[in-house]
């Protein structure tokens, strides 16, 4: 299809998680420059609103939680929505789950965007049923691949042959920037970026603070309850942050540092959109759909033949809990090197793997040529 978009007005929903949003933004961007509506109205949750500021001409932000359980808070969002009148209603999410689909309903829009997509977040009747609610249904091709791919078919669908699909745009402000300075003034180099949290515990290496360098200045970034993941940080110069910063002031602080550290979260895909180098402890639950996609990720793992179980584990967490330490160690000396040569010829992710990664290949079919492999012993 074309979509024309000229004069019309979108609404953007998407109920997920900050990573999610920001590996999504260049589709919004791309549906911006080449549909070239006359608003953009985003619907998400309030945490991650600022992520928007530079695209949206307003952000309806909700509470997740208080979303499903209060429904006079639900339909005075819905009601938000439906008095901007939108023309398109527009979900990129691949595993749908049903509130965004009865947003996107509830919209009242005559066009209606999503995929046909998995039944990860959804029961299967309850996905078929609100297949209904969608005026266009993107199928995929393949059942597992990269959310980079899958954002690029939705484009490609929309407009045709794309050309070049770029990194998000993160809208980080003047103010975001001088907060940042001021942490860092008269730090000792290198300064590394620290975010061990992850959205669920069992994606957190317990031992990532002992890996990180003695000498560097370390900036604990993230939610406060993940303070406690950062308790045996050895440098002098460690500076927690965790829960007091706005998500855009620890961008600005990630732009600012040599490499980032840390767990597959948000922050990680926000120091990719900002080609800084980062090392990623994850596992094999989603491995080759969020993460590998950029030059500047250096990945940690244990590789094992039951990668991309979509974590439904049986072996627990042994993917994660099995990292060898020194494995991390290198990995972020790799990270330090890489960012000193800023190599601009490499064009690979790199994976740092003990065990088996047979699995792991099969789960990166068609995109295996943009990763190095470097098995540890």
């Amino acid at each position: 299809m074309t979509l024309d978009l000229v004069g019309k007005t979108i609404v953007w929903i998407r109920t997920d998680s900050i990573g999610d949003n920001v590996l999504a933004l260049p589709v919004l961007d791309h549906i911006i420059m080449c549909g070239r509506p006359s608003r953009v109205i985003v619907v998400c949750q309030k945490h991650i609103a600022e992520l928007y500021t530079p695209y949206a001409d307003r952000i309806i932000g909700f509470v997740k939680p208080d979303i499903y359980v209060d429904s006079v808070y639900r339909n005075w969002i819905i009601k938000q929505i439906q008095s901007e009148k939108p023309d398109v209603a527009i979900n990129t999410v691949y595993s749908r789950e049903p509130l965004t689909d009865e947003l996107v309903h509830a919209s009242g829009a005559p066009i209606t965007i999503g995929i046909d997509g998995d039944c990860e977040n959804i029961a299967p009747a309850v996905k078929r049923s609100f297949d209904m609610f969608y005026t266009h249904l993107v199928k995929m091709p393949k059942k597992w691949e990269s959310e980079t791919m899958r954002h690029y078919r939705f484009l490609e669908y929309l407009f045709g042959d794309l050309g070049l699909y770029g990194l998000p745009l993160i809208g980080t402000k003047k103010e975001d920037h001088k907060f940042a300075d001021k942490v860092l003034k008269g730090k000792p180099r290198p300064f590394i970026a620290f975010f061990p949290g992850a959205q669920h515990e069992f994606r957190v290496y317990r031992k990532l603070e002992l890996a990180l360098p003695k000498d560097a200045t370390i900036v604990g970034l993230g939610a406060a309850s993940e303070a406690k993941f950062a308790q045996r940080v050895s440098s002098p110069n460690f500076i927690n942050l965790f829960g007091k910063t706005t998500l855009m002031q620890a961008a600005a602080i990630i732009a600012q540092c040599d490499i980032a550290v840390g767990a597959e979260s948000g922050l990680a895909h926000i120091a990719c959109a900002q080609g800084v180098p980062n090392v990623i402890v994850i596992g094999g639950g989603h491995f080759g759909r969020f993460m590998p996609y950029s030059a500047n990720t250096i990945l940690v793992t244990h590789a094992m033949d039951c990668f991309g179980c979509s974590w439904r584990c049986t072996h627990s967490f042994e993917c994660i809990r099995k990292i060898k330490l020194n494995m991390v160690r290198d990995a972020i000396k790799f990270a330090l090197e890489k960012k000193a040569r800023a190599d601009k010829q490499d064009h690979k992710s790199t994976v740092f793997y003990t065990g088996d990664n047979t699995k792991a290949l099969q789960l990166v079919e068609g995109e295996e040529d943009t990763i190095e492999w470097v098995k540890y012993s």
